[in-house]
C-alpha cells in the first residue's frame, strides 16, 4: 500500500518531513515528473498509516507574480500568512487542471476535444 506521511513546518526555518513506503515514494516521483514534463498539475491517492486515503498534489510554477503571492505553508497559528490576496494552493489546481476528478488519480485534460 502506497504510505505517506507529510509533516509540515509549523514556523519559518523549521525542518519539514515526508515519510513513505517505497510504492508512496516512488509514486511521488513519478507524479513530480510528470508536473514538470507537462508544465501542469499532478495528483496521486496515498495512504496514511491508519489507512485513511488522501490525494496529494503536485504544481510546477515558474510564474513569479504568483509566487509572490503564494500563500505561506506553515501551519502554526502565530506564523500563518496573514496577508491579503494569497493564492492558496489549490486555486492552482483549479487554474492549472480545471476538472479534476476526486476519484481520479490523475487530472484530465479538458483542452481536448
Amino acid at each position: 500500500m502506497n504510505r505517506l506521511h507529510i509533516y509540515a513546518q509549523e514556523w519559518e526555518h523549521q525542518k519539514a518531513y515526508i515519510v513513505g513506503s517505497e510504492d508512496a515514494l516512488n509514486s511521488l516521483r513519478d507524479a513530480i515528473h510528470t508536473a514538470l514534463r507537462e508544465h501542469t498539475s499532478e495528483s496521486r491517492v496515498i495512504f496514511a498509516a491508519d489507512g485513511e486515503g488522501y490525494r496529494v498534489h503536485f504544481i510546477a510554477l515558474e510564474d513569479g507574480q504568483q509566487w509572490n503571492r503564494l500563500a505561506l505553508p506553515y501551519t502554526d497559528e502565530t506564523a500563518r500568512d496573514t496577508r491579503e490576496n494569497t493564492i492558496k494552493p489549490w486555486e492552482l489546481v483549479a487554474t492549472k487542471s480545471a476538472g479534476i476528478e476526486e476519484n481520479n488519480d490523475k487530472p484530465r485534460d479538458v483542452h481536448k476535444d
